[in-house]
């Protein structure tokens, strides 16, 4: 016969319900060290493996010299990324994704400031014609006049619908404000860049200098056989002649401060944006800044929620980040609130930075956040894909895995007092550049 276990037990005449006590709480001891290898395999390239025991899936991450950094013209980086896998020399588009369907493997692209990547996911049986397709997309891309126009209608059309978003007002705004015209980061794309702009010549020029000559880092996880190693040492397209990087764009401006209003007529919300320069991820004190900024607004039971969500009901949601990007460390604050709320929400934003740097935080809520944060670092470590992406941080950022371990030390050792200490060091409302996009 079936039974159903109670919920209830005796022990010495006493009833214990396991559902009104919660489970005791263990901060992550120590991450599990990576079982990560290398090899050089000429030309400049390093191959990395994080090898997953009994498993033929796989995932192969290339990684190129072009990135953000290196746009002279908006929009350049993404487009010819994305226009890579629009055909080759010998492949329609059309053949190409009929022959990733045929071998069950996908392709993911991201261009980040420092580098392109490409990610590839497939099974160990057909890593030789998957990887012979990749090399032909990569070394052959055609740039086909049909499919660059197919490209800049649907980029145009995006960018239209994006415009009319007080969020992505928002975003733009500071960008330009805070990194400057001048920048890449702030140099963003308009409706003309791509008909101005964007045209084979600069794409070809882009492919040819920073991404098929640029190849510099190719990361194999989960199935790391010999079969899958040998392929990539047999079929070699690491050309020797290293790409010519344009190099950064060096920028002397000085992000414009204090508050600025865009008006954007009939808009139900206001979009907020604001943000500062801070620490990256070099510096000793990023892993503590990290904790007050989860406590601010990283996570759904944090003090911004809390109070302009759960007790204002101005949002749907607030968060905030303090992020390692283009050598600089920035710290922001977004959110969408009721259009006639912003002032009330800024005004709350302050509020509760002050209150990090006034008043003592509860050991209780400190600990919550200490046990939110360690529990994403050890989903962060759960299988060697997700190893994969912390390597990626790692080799682009010139750090070793020492760095995670001494990152979870900091949450663990952290003290109420040092949230305070931190919060008056780094928190500075005058600092900010804030955006708000909404309707007067």
């Amino acid at each position: 016969m079936l039974q159903i276990a109670p919920h209830y037990i005796m022990n010495q005449s006493k009833t214990f319900d396991f559902r009104q006590v919660p489970p005791a709480i263990n901060l992550a001891g120590e991450l599990p060290a990576p079982n990560h290898k290398k090899i050089e395999l000429g030309s400049g390239v390093t191959l990395h493996l994080l090898p997953e025991e009994e498993t033929i899936g796989f995932r192969l991450d290339l990684y190129f010299t072009g990135g953000i950094k290196d746009n002279r013209l908006p929009t350049t980086a993404n487009a010819t990324f994305s226009l890579m896998t629009e055909g080759t020399l010998d492949k329609s588009s059309e053949q190409i994704y009929d022959s990733l369907d045929f071998y069950g493997s996908f392709i993911e692209k991201d261009v980040a400031y420092n580098y392109s990547k490409f990610t590839v996911f497939g099974t160990e049986p057909n890593f030789k014609d998957i990887f012979i397709l990749i090399k032909d997309i990569i070394t052959n891309a055609s740039f086909n006049e049909k499919e660059i126009d197919l490209y800049i209608s649907r980029q145009k059309q995006r960018l239209l619908v994006d415009l009319e978003k007080p969020g992505t007002l928002a975003k733009r705004a500071f960008a330009k404000f805070f990194w400057g015209n001048n920048h890449p980061l702030g140099n963003l794309s308009e409706i003309e860049d791509y008909d101005n702009y964007l045209n084979r010549v600069s794409l070809v020029d882009f492919h040819d200098k920073l991404i098929k000559r640029g190849l510099h880092q190719i990361v194999l996880s989960g199935c790391c056989s010999d079969k899958i190693i040998n392929t990539i040492k047999e079929i070699n397209f690491y050309n020797d002649a290293k790409a010519s990087e344009y190099g950064d764009i060096l920028s002397n401006h000085i992000p414009q401060k204090g508050l600025t209003f865009i008006q954007k007529d009939h808009s139900i919300q206001a979009a907020i944006y604001m943000g500062t320069e801070l620490i990256n991820r070099k510096h000793p004190d990023f892993a503590n800044m990290q904790v007050v900024s989860t406590l601010l607004g990283g996570y759904f039971g944090s003090r911004l929620m809390k109070n302009i969500r759960e007790e204002k009901g101005y949002t749907y949601g607030i968060g905030c980040g303090l992020q390692s990007v283009a050598d600089k460390g920035v710290f922001s604050i977004r959110t969408e609130v009721l259009n006639d709320k912003w002032e009330d929400a800024l005004a709350c934003i302050d509020y509760e930075i002050e209150k990090l740097k006034t008043e003592t935080v509860p050991q209780d809520e400190l600990q919550t956040v200490k046990n939110y944060m360690c529990g994403n670092m050890a989903r962060l470590f759960d299988g060697s894909f997700s190893q994969a992406d912390r390597l990626q941080m790692l080799v682009n950022e010139n750090l070793d895995w020492d760095y995670f371990t001494n990152y979870l030390d900091a949450i663990k050792n952290i003290s109420v007092v040092d949230v305070q200490h931190w919060a008056n060091k780094y928190l500075n409302i005058g600092s900010f550049t804030t955006i708000v996009v909404g309707s007067k």
